[in-house]
């Protein structure tokens, strides 16, 4: 008999929801490693510097707003992530909140995100991949294309520097790959982890006179799960709670 692999490739599904969890808290963690370090090498570049380093200050500049909040959303997720329960949505299920997704409108959007309770969360994970995400090269070095195979959303206040004093509602959403190059990016000397955060977007929820950022299929599918699928009385969707921290979705 040949050896037999301990890859974590299998290890997907609700009954590995805690394994999954302590694969995010790790994903988190190396998130804001790299994070505080390119951070750290942005304020070692102040000062006269020769032109290459010139390039490399004005890239991290430019990149330092997705790092403090890459760094602050991560923070919070490690926080909040071990009492929040997880959603598995059945490979039957992805098809029926995809297609809702991609029936709204800009405006449809917009109501329904307006309508999500202010201290609501949720952590969703796909049996198969719910879309594809584009990201850009900020902390990963390289522009990449990846599966959405999770999602983990919740509210957060947003501060303007033009506006110091006025907290806007707004909202965070991770988005959770099993994309293989990343995954091996984010692994331990112990082995690959099941899923990792590709990018962390956030949008706001309140006009400001600016066009909201609506448009994407993270936030469509976090639309639908409010709105068209509706989790908790779901028609077509039904959904089986397994225990207090995990539930599944599937179609009938």
């Amino acid at each position: 008999m040949g050896r037999r692999s301990h890859s974590t490739e299998s290890a997907w599904g609700p009954e590995h929801a805690e394994r999954i969890r302590q694969d995010l808290h790790d994903s988190w963690r190396w998130l804001r490693r790299t994070c505080e370090t390119l951070l750290e090498e942005l304020e070692s570049l102040n000062g006269p510097v020769c032109g290459e380093h010139h390039a490399r200050r004005a890239r991290l500049a430019k990149a330092k707003p997705r790092l403090e909040t890459t760094l602050d959303a991560g923070e919070y997720a490690v926080r909040t992530l071990p009492n929040l329960p997880l959603t598995w949505i059945e490979r039957s299920a992805v098809p029926v909140l995809t297609g809702a997704g991609e029936s709204y409108d800009a405006g449809d959007l917009w109501d329904i995100l307006e309508c999500v309770e202010r201290n609501e969360a949720g952590l969703v994970l796909f049996e198969t991949s719910a879309g594809r995400h584009r990201l850009d090269d900020t902390i990963t070095g390289r522009v990449l294309n990846v599966s959405i195979d999770g999602l983990y959303w919740h509210h957060v206040d947003v501060i303007f520097q033009e506006l110091p004093d006025k907290k806007l509602d707004g909202m965070v959403i991770h988005i959770l790959t099993r994309d293989r190059g990343l995954r091996r990016d984010h692994a331990s000397t112990r082995r690959r982890p099941s899923v990792v955060e590709a990018e962390v977007d956030v949008m706001l929820l309140a006009p400001i006179g600016i066009a909201p950022k609506v448009d994407s299929v993270p936030v469509r599918l976090v639309a639908a799960l409010h709105d068209e699928v509706g989790i908790d009385e779901s028609v077509p969707l039904h959904l089986d709670v397994l225990d207090e921290q995990t539930r599944t979705v599937f179609a009938a």
